[in-house]
């Protein structure tokens, strides 16, 4: 009977850390103090180690899960790495795109740099070597019935310019580096006349 029950909490424990989509933030869970955890090149426990994560970290983003759900993909400087999801706890069961979590944006050709932040009520946009633009939000929904992550924003800036935003769930390259992101983002600047668009990649960033 022990082993059943035990069986059966087993089977349960990974429903936790996994309900909901992805990417989401996580906390650090059941790793001794005087320990770490350990970040894989692949989602092999006997992968190279590339990095440690502290025995309390919070707010990790993890991008996907490897094919048996075991692995979680998180950013790791320049590349990407695998940590072991039974030590991992899910921060909200809300869909990033429902909840008010910060962003983090970026692209290339030019290189652009935009920051969603204040509970998504700010956005500011950034050109390489230009000055910040800051615009506040007139609006923001997801698909009507749809529970997964798409969110659009529309900001407004003081001079009348404006920013439309659509933020879609998905793996994206920045073209530069070895990292996956867990996001794609296609920007839309109106400025007077001229109307400008930029793509590319997001990821979550703890407040």
């Amino acid at each position: 009977m022990k082993r059943l029950l035990l069986a059966i909490c087993m089977s349960c424990f990974p429903i936790a850390v996994l309900a909901g989509d992805f990417p989401a933030l996580f906390d650090v869970t059941g790793v001794a103090s005087d320990d770490t955890l350990n970040i894989r090149a692949k989602p092999e426990a006997g992968s190279q180690q590339v990095g440690t994560f502290s025995f309390d970290q919070q707010n990790i983003e993890v991008i996907t899960l490897s094919p048996d759900e075991k692995w979680g993909m998180v950013g790791l400087g320049e590349t990407s790495g695998w940590v072991a999801v039974r030590f991992l706890e899910r921060v909200s069961s809300e869909s990033w795109a429902h909840d008010t979590t910060s962003l983090a944006c970026s692209g290339t050709e030019p290189f652009w740099s935009t920051g969603i932040t204040d509970a998504r009520q700010t956005l500011e946009f950034q050109l390489f070597d230009n000055s910040k633009l800051t615009f506040e939000a007139a609006w923001q929904a997801t698909p009507q019935g749809f529970t997964g992550g798409t969110l659009g924003l529309l900001a407004r800036a003081d001079n009348g310019d404006s920013a439309y935003t659509t933020i879609v769930t998905g793996q994206c390259s920045d073209g530069m580096s070895d990292r996956t992101f867990g996001m794609t983002i296609s920007i839309f600047l109106s400025q007077g006349e001229q109307i400008t668009g930029y793509q590319g990649c997001c990821s979550l960033q703890s407040d």
